[in-house]
């Protein structure tokens, strides 16, 4: 057999020669390191935006010298309330959000006299004080082109946050006022995100005291200080080719009431890059005082986000990405004879050498909060995707994040912790491989970690070391969490989905795990005051399998009352005898009290059985509490229950949504019948 030697050759790639990158600097304006660079120009932006092409639309390690260099950069808590100058002497519900003094936008607020909700286009006010004379106070009611998605309360301002669509007029001659429009890209309006500012001291009569709106969809936002944070993403699909788009077509447009009555572009000198960003959309963080008329400031960069977490120091957005080398997409590997050996009989021959790429990777990019105002302060980089928000915690200056690495041979788990220069200092890698995961929670020094794949192990890290994190327990039960909920003591509440595994018998007759079969809504108590200990205290199952709750995957769904030790949630429940029994689903308010160490399930509370008639306005559902009485919002209705007896109380239609019998809302139906969870032999 010949001997072959493998020659790599390498073609250099025709747009690195076109665009002729060793003449940066005069395409791109980098004139403070200490600041992300800015395009000098339109023309730079799309060059910049045609090279993002090459690795289909993947993060791009091709142009060393388009990097920046990074500006050098400068503890969280569980339980935050949200900031509302309502009825102070009465106990409330408030939005359940990440870290204390950073508040979360949600579909209803409650001040502790007032509630507040969003139904497509409409917000509702209601007096709720007394469960037994529920009413009205007043509407604010959008156009059909426009429609709220949440909001917040502070003081006397109520800030809600939706969606517009502002057309765009275009003559006879397809032109948009006289600008010829892209061959089939014709763009009959724009949508915006709007934050809408209400003065509401006067309930009845709440009045519009400013407006701002940025092109494109929002990614999250948060309240702190009186001033609103609002990230979103512009998606553009332009990565070169013959013909060229208008500014008008690619920049984000903006609007300010304190500024002009009109929306204006984004200039391109505006528009910062992050280092190597994944993809060609524009993302803008906003931040607007609340209060005040200043004006609102904005920082758009190229390469927009997907994860964001916000500790009372900083703003974190994460992106997926993920590396490969262009070149190598041309490159070729020629087969030839070594030392002369006779190749007569066999001519050499170009083989496509197959691209190596690199592992998943997430990009973590930084901003300082500063006043009204954000400051790039450097980007990180770690293995794997995040789950959720809860997969980043920022504490004593330092950033933490759990991921989930997609390797060749499988999955592992890793938590890294990031300096305040976004350095990385120390990390926990390849937990529970072959797992992915669930939950996380970071607590001061303490991580938890939820992964899953049959079992479910949650591991408690100790992370007081920055440079030397360890684990310090781990254990494993059926079923697995997707939220976990501290509720003080040294105890955790998760709530999950409940598992039991499937075996089989092997040819020697022993038993072996062949997967597993879910089951009803569970929720587990953990004691987790030993580090080195943890242990599952008690559970609770609720229906059958497939019964589930928006909590599992949105903490504001999720409620905690602390004066009752009560988690409260509204579920969809699944307590049916059979496949074909459909009419044993259903929704409602589920109240579980942890009280001694136990959990005990107090009650369901009934939802309205008339839905899905309604979906094109469809309310979310949500479950608050003013002193002793529970507030279920569900399908445009509200009911008030008396939390002792779980009778109801009041109730009250606070959208035309709400399902009608004859006109009137359907009646109030006792509190249903506790769900039997599965048992072993259920089949």
């Amino acid at each position: 057999m010949k001997k072959i030697l493998l020659k790599t050759t390498t073609i250099l790639l025709l747009i690195v020669m076109i665009f002729s990158f060793s003449g940066c600097a005069e395409l791109f304006s980098i004139e403070n390191t200490e600041q992300l660079p800015r395009f000098k120009n339109f023309e730079a932006m799309l060059e910049y935006m045609a090279t993002m092409n090459v690795g289909y639309n993947y993060r791009v390690g091709m142009f060393p010298e388009m990097a920046m260099a990074e500006a050098a950069g400068a503890p969280a808590t569980d339980g935050a309330k949200s900031n509302s100058d309502g009825d102070q002497s009465t106990s409330h519900g408030e939005t359940n959000v990440q870290v204390e003094g950073v508040d979360e936008a949600d579909v209803i607020k409650n001040d502790g006299h007032y509630l507040y909700f969003v139904a497509g286009n409409r917000l509702v006010i209601v007096d709720a004080i007394d469960p037994g004379n529920m009413s009205i106070v007043s509407k604010i009611v959008l156009d059909d082109m426009s429609s709220f998605s949440e909001m917040y309360i502070t003081g006397n301002s109520l800030t809600a946050i939706g969606y517009t669509y502002e057309e765009i007029a275009v003559d006879a001659n397809g032109s948009d006022n006289g600008k010829d429009m892209m061959p089939g890209r014709y763009i009959p309006g724009r949508s915006f995100t709007f934050a809408q500012v209400y003065d509401i001291s006067n309930k009845s009569n709440p009045t519009l005291s400013r407006e701002y709106r940025i092109e494109g969809s929002v990614l999250s936002s948060r309240v702190k200080d009186g001033n609103l944070y609002l990230i979103t993403n512009k998606w553009t699909y332009y990565y070169g080719g013959d013909v060229m788009p208008s500014a008008d077509e690619i920049l984000p447009y903006r609007y300010d009431s304190t500024v002009s009555k009109d929306s204006k572009m984004i200039e391109p000198s505006e528009i910062a890059y992050l280092p190597n960003p994944v993809d060609n959309s524009f993302m803008t963080i906003s931040v607007m005082n609340i209060d005040s008329n200043r004006a609102v400031k904005t920082e758009t960069v190229m390469g927009g986000g997907s994860t964001v977490y916000m500790s009372n120091n900083a703003l974190y957005i994460v992106k997926p990405v993920f590396y490969f080398s262009p070149w190598a997409i041309l490159e070729t590997v020629v087969a030839e004879p070594i030392n002369g050996e006779d190749s007569s009989d066999d001519a050499s021959v170009e083989v496509t050498a197959q691209p190596e790429p690199e592992e998943p990777k997430t990009a973590i990019y930084k901003y300082n909060l500063s006043g009204n105002t954000v400051k790039y302060a450097g980007m990180g980089e770690v293995k794997g995707d995040v789950l959720n928000q809860f997969s980043m915690d920022e504490f004593n200056g330092n950033f933490r994040i759990a991921t989930t690495q997609w390797t060749e041979n499988g999955t592992v788990n890793n938590v890294f912790i990031l300096d305040s220069n976004m350095q990385n200092t120390g990390s926990v890698e390849n937990l529970a491989p072959g797992e992915r995961i669930y939950a996380v929670r970071f607590s001061g020094n303490t991580g938890y970690v939820v992964t899953f794949k049959n079992m479910d192990p949650l591991f408690v890290l100790d992370l007081s070391n920055p440079s030397n994190p360890k684990v310090t327990g781990e254990l494993k039960i059926p079923g697995f969490s997707n939220y976990l909920h501290p509720v003080g003591n040294g105890l955790l509440l998760g709530l999950g989905v409940d598992t039991k595994e499937i075996y089989t018998k092997d040819e020697k007759g022993n038993e072996i795990v062949t997967g597993f079969q879910t089951g009803g809504l569970k929720l587990s108590l953990f004691d987790v005051s030993d580090p080195f200990n943890p242990i599952e205290i008690d559970s609770l199952v609720i229906g059958k399998q497939g019964t589930y709750s928006e909590a599992q995957y949105n903490h504001r769904a999720f409620t905690w009352w602390p004066e009752k030790n009560a988690a409260v949630f509204s579920a969809q429940i699944n307590n049916s005898k059979g496949y074909n029994d459909y009419s044993s689903w259903q929704e409602g308010a589920v109240v579980v009290n942890v009280v001694n160490r136990q959990l005990s399930l107090k009650g369901i509370l009934p939802a309205s059985t008339a839905q899905g008639l309604y979906w094109s306005y469809y309310t979310p559902t949500r479950v608050t509490y003013i002193n002793n009485t529970i507030y279920y919002m569900q399908m445009g209705m509200l009911m008030a229950y008396d939390y002792d007896t779980m009778l109801p109380t009041g109730k009250l239609m606070v959208s035309e949504i709400a399902p009608q019998i004859d006109g009137q809302p359907r009646p109030i139906e006792e509190p249903i019948e506790v769900p039997v969870p599965d048992s072993d032999d259920d089949e």
